[in-house]
């Protein structure tokens, strides 16, 4: 995973809630063929060109879930678990490719069938991935949480909402803040989520601005040839 999760501290006697911040995380910001396919990425889903972005997968395309360094899913089957996967849901790839160009990657501990030994052609790089600083105990009301429910803000100055609905009242603005989720998102109008800030702050936001820190992301290799390419999706969980 390219997520690095906000761990609790101890509560103090001035504990006080705030807002946590998190830092865009990209190991190859200053890889110079990294970024010329990042570009070529965004043009891609500008277009929304299903057709362009496949041709980008890997032949050894992979599929992964929670808790497993193999993968679900190798080459053929899994490009056609990808593929159908967003058939269901278009705009899913979209927001997740775009999300992963904006924030940027990390490379992966993951091992992913040794995809990522030390050879140069076989590493990967992950994302949107992103660092956090430690919550307190006192952080989003003091409520427990193993993980699952956490995620940052893509982006300045996003709206926070006091209703589910473009036209309501803005709270405050948010940039690259980890937020709490606070109801599944199939109680909630299209592309909105109802999340708590750090200093306990409630309102809705608009959940295309939204990464989840256990949510999936996509992965990134280069060939032999020097050609970067998409490895493999992994769902994220635990």
């Amino acid at each position: 995973m390219g997520m690095s999760l906000p761990k609790p501290t101890a509560a103090s006697t001035s504990c006080v809630p705030r807002r946590l911040p998190v830092k865009p995380n990209d190991d190859l910001k200053d890889d110079p063929s990294f970024q010329q396919f990042k570009r070529r990425l965004k043009n891609i889903g500008t277009r929304r060109d299903t057709a362009a972005l496949y041709r980008l997968l890997s032949p050894d395309f992979f599929e992964v879930g929670c808790c497993e360094d193999g993968p679900n899913y190798k080459g053929v089957p899994a490009i056609a678990g990808f593929k159908a996967m967003f058939a269901r849901d278009p705009d899913l790839q979209w927001l997740l490719l775009e999300q992963a160009v904006r924030v940027g990657v990390v490379k992966t501990k993951r091992t992913y069938d040794g995809y990522s030994s030390e050879r140069p052609n076989r590493l990967l790089f992950c994302g949107p991935a992103a660092k956090s600083p430690p919550r307190s105990a006192c952080d989003f009301d003091g409520t427990d949480s193993d993980g699952d429910d956490l995620a940052f803000i893509i982006g300045t100055l996003v709206p926070l909402r006091v209703a589910p609905d473009p036209s309501a009242k803005t709270i405050t603005a948010l940039s690259w803040d980890t937020v709490q989720g606070l109801s599944p998102g199939s109680t909630m109008p299209d592309n909105w989520a109802k999340v708590r800030l750090g200093d306990g702050t409630v309102g809705y936001v608009d959940s295309r601005f939204v990464h989840w820190f256990l949510g999936p992301t996509l992965c990134f290799g280069k060939r032999e040839t020097g050609q970067w390419e998409i490895r493999g999706i992994d769902l994220g969980g635990d």
